[in-house]
């Protein structure tokens, strides 16, 4: 049984995810850098960070202080098996439960350097994007205004598991 959730969230959608199952389940839910403090070192924790380029951040951090009972990415694209593939083949996940959340985008909450990366990012797109792909226009429109997909119900895998995990 876990002792308590950690999260590393950038823009707050990550934090959401990470409270909405605090809320579920009872624990304690800590920003990673709080976790440092709050937690003991090898504490059993589900683990929730955000992802930049298929990597979740702040999962070597966690990996090397708490022992990880769960591991969930949070990132923008939708919530599909290859999506989740995807996200256990780049960060290693094979031998614990992985899940991958949509989050959402709001380029007016990334720091600096990250806004200037996305604006290059939709330049580009902008100009090479096919029409005809749904899932890559929606990324482009992602780009130029804010969307939020955080919600209960993409937390079913999860939540089924932490239910057969307490048996």
């Amino acid at each position: 049984m876990p002792d308590a959730i950690v999260f590393e969230s950038n823009t707050g959608f990550t934090k959401r995810y990470a409270e909405l199952i605090a809320g579920y389940t009872g624990l304690p839910c800590y920003a990673l850098k709080e976790s440092e403090r709050s937690l003991k070192k090898g504490a059993k924790v589900i683990f929730l960070g955000w992802l930049r380029a298929g990597k979740i951040v702040g999962l070597k951090k966690a990996q090397s202080r708490f022992s990880l009972a769960a591991v969930l990415g949070v990132g923008i694209r939708a919530q599909t098996p290859e999506s989740l593939s995807d996200l256990k083949a780049q960060n290693k996940l094979s031998s614990l439960p992985a899940f991958y959340l949509r989050g959402g985008m709001d380029v007016q909450r990334m720091s600096f350097m990250s806004r200037l990366m996305i604006k290059t990012a939709a330049a580009v797109m902008s100009r090479k994007a096919p029409k005809d792909d749904p899932e890559a226009m929606e990324s482009f429109d992602m780009l130029k205004s804010a969307k939020d997909f955080v919600s209960r119900e993409n937390l079913s895998d999860f939540l089924d598991w932490y239910k057969g995990s307490k048996r």
